[in-house]
């Protein structure tokens, strides 16, 4: 299903390691939320970073279910708040429609992107030293992900669009930090978990992608 800048899909997963359900609670309750009335089966046909995360998920809870969503760019924060404040609304009807507050189960959030895409491949021609182009990465990485661990979303925008960094997943970004924030009252914060460069684990040649872990939690 699809609106103008949220996409669900009301179908299981297929992974490597076996089907990841939707939880269909969940799903009936958001879009019944967030008002979406129309069924867009193609809506993840070319998304290639949900079902990135799957196969992990599937690993350590074989047993879990999820609901997907894609966010398309936003106009601005106050737009990002919006859509927040309803999902938050989802969520707590989620929780006491099903009780997951009182049983075993518990609600995760994740969301997922690159960041620093640099090197021949992604325009940068002359980009031909894996080193300078792994510190290339570093460097501008860096203001992101420490705008991300001071839990300020109009921080991370604007270090975005001062840095104009090539992070693919700014949205989702800036969603799951609102969504943090309203969850939690603000009582929690973010930590850094791992920080690599896609070429000290894989061989791509002379192009490197940033990619970085992090959690939030009110109990770290």
């Amino acid at each position: 299903m699809g609106s103008s800048n949220v996409s669900l899909s009301p179908d299981n997963w297929q992974t490597p390691l076996g089907v990841m359900e939707i939880d269909t609670d969940l799903f009936n309750t958001l879009i019944s939320v967030l008002g979406i009335q129309t069924i867009d089966r193609e809506a993840h046909r070319t998304e290639h970073s949900i079902e990135n995360q799957l196969p992990f998920l599937k690993h350590l809870r074989p047993k879990a279910k999820f609901v997907a969503l894609s966010f398309s760019r936003l106009n601005d924060l106050n737009q990002g708040y919006k859509v927040c404040e309803q999902i938050t609304k989802a969520i707590n009807l989620y929780r006491q429609q099903t009780g997951i507050n009182h049983n075993s189960k518990r609600l995760v959030i994740i969301s997922t992107t690159d960041y620093t895409h640099y090197g021949p491949s992604y325009g940068q021609i002359r980009a031909e030293n894996l080193s300078e182009n792994e510190e290339h990465a570093r460097i501008h990485d860096k203001p992101i992900i420490q705008s991300i661990l001071s839990n300020d979303p109009e921080r991370l925008l604007q270090t975005q669009w001062t840095t104009q960094n090539s992070m693919c997943g700014l949205w989702p970004s800036l969603i799951v930090m609102i969504l943090s924030k309203i969850l939690n009252n603000n009582q929690g914060h973010w930590k850094l978990l791992c920080y690599n460069v896609s070429s000290e684990v894989m061989n791509s040649g002379k192009d490197v992608c940033g990619f970085a872990s992090l959690v939030y939690s009110n109990t770290l």
